[in-house]
C-alpha cells in the first residue's frame, strides 16, 4: 500500500502541477464536494490497493466518507472484482449505475450524486477496441445498450467521455499500470508485465496516448518486430480531433 500510495502523491502532483499533496488534492476536490470514483471492474480489475489509497487521499482533502461513492457499470462487474454493494449513508458507499437508473442517456450517478469525479482505469489490450484506458472506461456512464453500440462503433466511442457533465466533473483519470496485460486472453490475467507504472492526468485523451505507447513498445520487446494492437484503437485519433 505504501509504495502505490507515494506513487498515487507523485502522479497527482505532476498532474495538477503542484508540488505539495494537499495543493494537489486541493486543485482536485473540496470538502463541501460529493465524490464519485469510477473504478475499472473487468477482468483483471484495477488494483482495489490503488483504490484504497485514492479513498484515503480524498478523505484526507476533507470530503465526508458519507460523501463518496465508489461505483462501477453494473452490480456484476462489482461482485466479479470482489466488491459488494453499499448503499450505507453513513459511509463510503458502493454502486452499480444501472440500479440507479439514467436520465437523458447519461448515469444519475454522474449528473445527480455527484460533483466531482475521478476515473480510475486499468491498461489493457482489448480485442472489441484494440485497447482499454481512461476514455474506454467512461462507457460506464451510459446506459448497457448505448455502452455496447460504442465498443462496437469505435469512431463514436469518445461521445460518452464528451457529455459535457462528463467533461466538466472528471477531474483526475487515473490509469492502473503496475502489472498491465500486454495481450488479450480469455484466462483470468492475460500475460502481463511489472511495468510498475502509475499513469495520471486532468486529460482522459493525453493519458490513453501514453498508455497506448507503453503497451506497443512492450510488445514489440516481447516478439522482437513491432506488434501493433489489434483492432487498431482508431477512438483515439477520434478524441484527439
Amino acid at each position: 500500500y505504501r509504495t502505490v500510495a507515494r506513487m498515487l502523491d507523485r502522479a497527482t502532483m505532476l498532474a495538477t502541477s503542484t508540488t505539495r499533496i494537499s495543493d494537489a488534492w486541493g486543485t482536485l476536490v473540496s470538502s463541501s464536494d460529493r465524490v464519485g470514483i469510477l473504478i475499472d471492474v473487468q477482468q483483471p480489475p484495477v488494483s482495489l490497493t490503488l483504490v484504497d489509497a485514492v479513498l484515503d487521499r480524498v478523505t484526507e482533502a476533507g470530503v465526508r466518507p458519507s460523501n463518496i461513492i465508489v461505483w462501477a457499470e453494473d452490480e456484476r462487474s462489482l461482485f466479479s472484482a470482489g466488491l459488494a454493494l453499499c448503499t450505507d449513508n453513513d459511509g463510503v458507499r458502493i454502486l452499480g449505475a444501472e440500479s440507479e437508473g439514467f436520465r437523458d442517456g447519461l448515469s444519475r450517478i454522474v449528473l445527480n450524486y455527484c460533483d466531482v469525479l475521478i476515473n480510475v482505469s486499468r491498461l489493457r489490450p482489448d480485442r472489441r477496441i484494440g485497447m482499454w484506458g481512461a476514455t474506454a472506461n467512461q462507457t460506464a456512464s451510459v446506459p448497457q445498450v448505448d455502452r455496447l453500440r460504442l465498443l462496437a462503433k469505435q469512431q463514436e466511442l469518445p461521445s460518452a467521455a464528451a457529455r459535457p457533465s462528463c467533461r466538466t466533473k472528471f477531474r483526475l483519470h487515473l490509469v492502473d499500470a503496475l502489472q498491465p496485460a500486454f495481450e488479450p486472453g480469455a484466462q483470468k490475467i492475460p500475460p502481463y508485465w511489472n511495468c510498475g507504472t502509475l499513469l495520471a492526468s486532468t486529460d482522459c485523451v493525453a493519458v490513453d496516448v501514453v498508455g497506448r505507447q507503453l503497451l506497443e513498445a512492450k510488445r514489440e520487446q516481447v516478439h522482437g518486430v513491432a506488434w501493433p494492437l489489434d483492432p487498431e484503437p482508431v477512438y483515439l485519433k477520434a478524441a484527439c480531433e
